[in-house]
């Protein structure tokens, strides 16, 4: 087959469009910096915490990777934050209002609904 993108396309003969679209990495959606087994500390370590910052959260890890050395190598911060945006483990606010039935009833219902800050018709 040649090597160029377009006399691939022009030598298939099923699916030339097929051929000159971008292939997905083998690696797709995986992140091999974080291992099978710290993943789950930072996850719970999340849900014991969800107001922390990123930062808070990469500091406790490593003082917990040294503690542990059988969690595996530490990641940098920035693969510690990716990790958690693509899971969802985002910055929970910091409540301002005290915890009454109203509060807890909105913050139910931004959890539980995408709320935009615009509408359209």
């Amino acid at each position: 087959m040649p090597t160029r993108p377009f006399s691939c396309a022009l030598a298939a003969k099923t699916d030339p469009v097929g051929t000159l679209r971008r292939k997905l990495r083998s690696d797709s959606g995986q992140q091999p910096s974080l291992s099978e087994k710290l993943r789950p500390v930072l996850e719970a370590q999340y849900r014991a915490h969800k107001k922390w910052t990123y930062q808070l959260h990469f500091d406790n890890l490593c003082v917990l990777v040294q503690k542990q050395a059988d969690l595996g190598p530490m990641p940098s911060y920035v693969s510690v934050r990716r990790y958690m945006k693509s899971h969802g483990l985002v910055r929970k606010r910091l409540a301002r209002a005290k915890d009454t039935a109203g509060v807890c009833k909105v913050e139910e219902r931004l959890e539980t609904r995408e709320v935009r800050s615009y509408e359209s018709e």
